[in-house]
């Protein structure tokens, strides 16, 4: 795309464009951490919640009309949850990641407990 520009600094939070290597395809990013001996950056592609490591090349200026879109993508997790020893168990990893992983998108409902008593099927 003409309009894209590639980002000549990397500070921790900006936002911008970067090209997926496993896919080729450009996400919307923010700079986690940038490693200038190896000249490679850790992202979050926030629409979809995964981290990817890029190389400083791969990263451009995210153009202002897509800058207006919230996040795609939320972090969650399970309130009150810890494991029993200081690590979680194999079993209970593939479990969680059975229930929520796997290709496509999860919907989930929330309901809130202090308005009403509902059974959740």
């Amino acid at each position: 795309c003409d309009r894209m520009t590639r980002l000549k600094t990397f500070a921790v939070n900006p936002l911008g464009v970067a090209r997926n290597n496993r896919d080729q395809r450009f996400y919307r990013v923010q700079i986690i951490n940038h490693d200038r001996e190896h000249r490679s950056l850790l992202v979050l592609c926030f629409d979809f919640g995964e981290y990817i490591t890029i190389q400083e090349t791969s990263l451009y200026e995210l153009i202002p009309e897509y800058q207006v879109y919230p996040p795609q993508a939320i972090k969650c997790s399970l309130g009150l949850i810890q494991p029993i020893n200081d690590d979680w168990a194999r079993e209970a990893i593939t479990l969680m990641n059975r229930f929520v992983g796997g290709k496509g998108y999860k919907t989930f409902r929330f309901y809130s407990l202090s308005a009403s008593t509902q059974s959740i099927k």
